[in-house]
């Protein structure tokens, strides 16, 4: 998908300040705004992004040894 200029934009944090929602709105591009909510596990680290349009992306992250 191909981006156009962004008109408008709604970005919403949590308590501890972590992007969890973002609304972005495109010029005659899309009808419909991009949103997007960003998910963390207990630690903070980001687990997910799910994007009404690209879908769902998942990360994984290797536990610390030693």
């Amino acid at each position: 998908m191909t981006v156009g200029k962004i008109e408008g934009s709604n970005h919403q944090f949590d308590e501890r300040g972590r992007l969890f929602q973002q609304t972005l709105q495109l010029h005659q591009t899309l009808r419909k705004p991009i949103e997007r909510r960003y998910d963390y596990n207990v630690v903070g680290e980001l687990t997910q992004i799910t994007d009404n349009y690209k879908g769902i992306k998942t990360f994984t992250y290797d536990l610390k040894t030693g």
